[in-house]
């Protein structure tokens, strides 16, 4: 069998791999990110990017909200994936789409119960041994901080995780916010929002409930699918750090840059394995 995984420096990994193993669960924190990363890329033939694309690909809000968001989409993400463009000349047009991306929502009418609605989507499929990775983790009380730039919100991860008993006690979920009214519709995305390119230790410190769980442990698990997730630990005290990606499409072109930003590249939209067998090691 083929794997369908690539180590990009195997020395490097072989280091970190014993240091993980020698200090055991005690030691460890694990932060993933969620469209794409715990859940599949490509479900029955089809891309599905991610929650937030749920409510714009199945008309659940008014009229004239699919396509304004499409517009917004198409003007926007062609910034985010612009190579030739740093971070930092990103980063104001990601807060500008998530912004107005998010007003969108509420003239729209967003409602909690269209949240659940997209948490049962028959689209959102996790990866084979993700719920088994979860369910080691807790079992060895081992903190899963899920850190999402979902312009669906923290709201519809969880209600994502409970539809499918994996919001375990270990599980951690920071992402957007929004304020509700009595009736259970959206009034504002709160600020500072989280998108693509700031999603970092940053935002954990900041949430100290969340992070009084992970001060002291010193060897870090990140897990992402994009460049931008490689950056999600930055600002946090740790010994020892192992990236995994998730390279789900166009290998062949991005491959390099992978493998430049992570220890462990994941092609071709692959399952949960590597992460569970590797977590199964320190058992």
């Amino acid at each position: 069998m083929v794997n369908n995984f690539i180590i990009s420096n195997e020395k490097k990994f072989s280091e970190l791999k014993e240091k993980f193993i020698l200090s055991g669960f005690s030691n460890l924190c694990i932060i993933s990110d969620f469209d794409r990363t715990m859940t599949k890329c490509f479900v029955g033939g089809k891309m599905v990017s991610s929650l937030i694309s749920i409510l714009r690909s199945e008309n659940m809000l008014v009229s004239g909200y699919s396509e304004k968001a499409q517009a917004l989409f198409k003007k926007y993400h062609a910034i985010e994936v612009d190579d030739s463009l740093s971070i930092g000349e990103k980063i104001p047009f990601m807060e500008t789409w998530w912004g107005e991306h998010g007003q969108l929502l509420v003239d729209s009418g967003l409602n909690r119960k269209d949240l659940e609605k997209i948490s049962t989507s028959p689209d959102i499929v996790f990866r084979k041994n993700c719920l088994e990775s979860l369910s080691l983790l807790n079992l060895n009380s081992v903190p899963f901080i899920v850190l999402s730039a979902s312009g669906a919100g923290d709201e519809s991860v969880i209600s994502c995780l409970k539809s499918r008993d994996m919001y375990l006690d270990n599980v951690l979920v920071i992402s957007n916010k929004y304020l509700w009214d009595d009736f259970g519709n959206a009034v504002e995305r709160v600020k500072p929002y989280i998108h693509t390119f700031n999603k970092s230790g940053v935002s954990i410190i900041e949430r100290k409930p969340v992070y009084s769980k992970i001060i002291g442990r010193k060897n870090f698990i990140l897990i992402g699918d994009s460049l931008g997730d490689c950056h999600m630990a930055e600002g946090l005290d740790y010994d020892n750090i192992l990236k995994i990606g998730f390279l789900n499409s166009d290998v062949e072109n991005k491959l390099e840059s992978y493998k430049l930003y992570y220890d462990v590249v994941i092609t071709n939209d692959c399952e949960f394995n590597f992460v569970y067998n590797f977590l199964k090691e320190l058992n």
